[in-house]
């Protein structure tokens, strides 16, 4: 009887071991790509501000250089800085989104103590900007660490600021608001035609 029962039991086995061998798996459900959208309301545009010579000074000998630094308020888009001249002013063209926050303006304020700004009185400093970026003004082989920022004047215009790294940049007096540069030589100023998006160099002397 014992000998029955383990051959029963043995057969049991090997009819679930079967059973298990031939079942098949059930196919896993499959999901579509999501594509993840910009949040509304953000979006990049073109920025630009424009660095005049004045007689003397020629614009072929002015250049700027971004170094790569820059701040941005959280969630808008950064696409780089790029710099055009043809024989004239140089344009400095800033891809990046719109919304004024004080990160970017600690982060300019943090890199020069005298900054001047268009529609702003001198000596002030923003309190809130869109972003900022950093790099070197050279002006007749002379160069200048400077920093820019583009922020909202009291008529929500955009308008733009800079300011020199480092000390030395003292108030040069003129009309237009103006920096001199550390060694005296040139002086940057707010543009004297009401554009925003203007500054001219010009001999400190």
């Amino acid at each position: 009887m014992l000998k029955i029962l383990g051959i029963a039991a043995a057969t049991t086995a090997i009819c679930a071991s079967g059973a298990a061998s031939t079942s098949s798996a059930q196919p896993m459900p499959t999901t579509k790509p999501t594509t993840a959208s910009a949040p509304v309301g953000v979006s990049e545009h073109d920025n630009t501000v424009t660095i005049a010579a004045v007689n003397p000074v020629s614009d072929n000998n002015v250049s700027f250089e971004w170094d790569g630094g820059y701040s941005i308020t959280g969630g808008q888009p950064w696409g780089g800085v790029s710099t055009s001249q043809s024989g004239g002013p140089i344009v400095i063209n800033v891809q990046a989104g719109r919304s004024g926050t004080s990160g970017p303006a600690d982060w300019f304020n943090a890199r020069t103590s005298m900054p001047i700004g268009n529609d702003v009185t001198i000596g002030g400093q923003p309190s809130e900007l869109n972003f900022a970026f950093s790099g070197t003004l050279t002006v007749n082989g002379a160069s200048y660490p400077v920093v820019f920022g583009q922020g909202h004047d009291s008529e929500g215009q955009n308008n733009w600021w800079f300011g020199g790294q480092g000390s030395g940049w003292t108030e040069f007096t003129v009309s237009p608001e103006a920096l001199r540069t550390p060694d005296g030589q040139y002086a940057i100023a707010t543009s004297d035609n009401d554009a925003d998006d203007d500054f001219e160099v010009q001999t400190a002397n």
